[in-house]
């Protein structure tokens, strides 16, 4: 419908009712607490400050740590789990050695090239009417994203030999070309300069660089930024790449349509003294331009790895453990073992499902149902009949609104937790109700042919 879909809207929002689901805002994690027992290090509590006070959450089961590139690293450390030298610089005793942590750290970076548009002044099409339009009936041109839906995935002559995976990206900037003088979109925001050109930016972009940084603790202190060592572009293919990227926008904008009909003129950048020490549009003053207007992208990731185990600087395994640690994985972009060809949020929500996938299945004691949005699958019809008589039956005098189970073969029941703690009911069809003491109903098999549990 046109409407930019958070995660939080799609994920939070349907389960903020849960009663097992408890949000606290404004509060800092502070350290992970870990219990070792023998050669055996176990998850024990997570450490949190809220309001100036010091809370200990204990744990029963697994922590989830989702804190981003930046931070989960930094909470690693914090809680003495990393390479024994960067912990000893701040203090911190160590808990469990992964040299690892903070380790990897890669982002895309981007080169940023503005036109100047001579045979094209755009009319803004950002204006009340227009707004109306998209808020009333989800029409009109805000329910385009502009230019920058404009894109392509290349490769550079630096990618990889098979082709498949491309390493430079080309991204037009901004929802419609900008004022020359202003450098904002409204057509009448300078008034001084009416005869303005507009402008068009577009920007190469590494998908895939060389150059790896990392993250380090300034501190003991959680409230603290951590060090972050980005290392842009230390690595000569990393700036290669852009300079590469930057030729094929030439090659674009001298292309007949977009000559002939804009006009597109680039002017001239001294970029510091690049222009001063190589000549003008030469490989070596775009290298040097490229070390002076060269952004990062918001996508860090890759601070604590996934790997096998034989990988030194691998944190976590492929179900997203991390290793050494029973009960403790991660779940964000700090766990990607490289950096994807595009922005990471679609691929962290998938890691965040899989990773829910892992902890049923070592949680749930079965092999045969997977959970997505609160339904529950089978993954086949064939699944032998082995159920416990049920205690006693059951019909509440309550009504409760019904989770619907839903089986590969067509069958489904019914199931509802009833007010009082573990105490489960479910039934072939909603009139009757069997009670199960322990409530973990997901510890049967189920009789899919007969369409229940019994």
């Amino acid at each position: 419908d046109g409407i930019r879909l958070s995660s939080a809207k799609a994920y939070l929002r349907p389960a903020r009712n849960r009663p097992n689901l408890h949000v606290m805002l404004n509060s800092t994690v502070t350290k992970i607490l870990i219990n070792t027992n023998g050669n055996k290090k176990i998850i024990q509590g997570v450490e949190f400050m809220y309001k100036n006070k010091l809370y200990t959450v204990r744990v029963k089961k697994e922590v989830i740590l989702s804190a981003g590139a930046i931070n989960s690293p930094q909470i690693l450390l914090l809680s003495g789990i990393g390479p024994k030298a960067e912990l000893d610089k701040v203090g911190i005793q160590q808990v469990h050695e992964l040299p690892g942590v903070g380790r990897n750290l890669q982002n895309h970076v981007a080169f940023y090239i503005t036109y100047n548009m001579n045979r094209h002044r755009a009319i803004s099409d950002l204006d009340w009417a227009n707004a109306l339009d998209y808020l009333i009936n989800r029409k009109g041109p805000m329910t385009s994203t502009g230019m920058s839906q404009v894109t392509a995935r290349i490769n550079s002559p630096y990618a990889e030999p098979s082709g498949t995976n491309p390493d430079l990206q080309i991204f037009f900037s901004g929802y419609l070309a900008n004022c020359a003088h202003s450098g904002v979109t409204r057509a009448d925001a300078d008034p001084e300069h009416p005869n303005a050109p507009r402008t068009l930016t577009m920007s190469p972009v590494t998908l895939h660089p060389k150059s790896k940084g990392h993250i380090g603790l300034r501190s003991k202190n959680p409230f603290e930024a951590p060090i972050m060592v980005a290392n842009y572009l230390t690595e000569p293919e990393d700036v290669m790449t852009l300079v590469a990227g930057i030729r094929v926008i030439q090659r674009l904008v001298n292309s007949s349509i977009l000559s002939n009909k804009y006009g597109l003129e680039l002017p001239v950048e001294e970029y510091g003294d690049c222009k001063h020490k190589y000549g003008y549009d030469s490989d070596e003053f775009w290298k040097c331009a490229v070390r002076y207007y060269t952004g990062p992208e918001n996508h860090q990731a890759s601070s604590c790895r996934m790997g096998p185990s034989t990988d030194p600087l691998a944190v976590v395994d492929n179900q997203l453990q991390v290793y050494g640690i029973d009960g403790l994985r991660i779940m964000d972009a700090s766990a990607m073992p490289i950096l994807v060809s595009g922005n990471t949020h679609a691929t962290i929500v998938m890691m965040a499902e899989r990773g829910v996938d892992f902890i049923k299945q070592r949680w749930l004691k079965t092999n045969t149902i997977t959970n997505r949005g609160g339904f529950y699958s089978a993954p086949s019809s064939q699944i032998p009949l082995s159920v416990p008589t049920p205690t006693k039956s059951y019909k509440p005098t309550q009504k409760f609104a019904y989770t619907q189970a839903n089986y590969h073969g067509g069958h489904s029941i019914n199931v509802q937790q009833n007010p009082s703690p573990n105490k489960y009911y479910t039934s072939h069809y909603p009139q009757n109700y069997y009670y199960y003491p322990n409530g973990d109903f997901t510890n049967y098999d189920y009789n899919v042919n007969n369409g229940g549990i019994y």
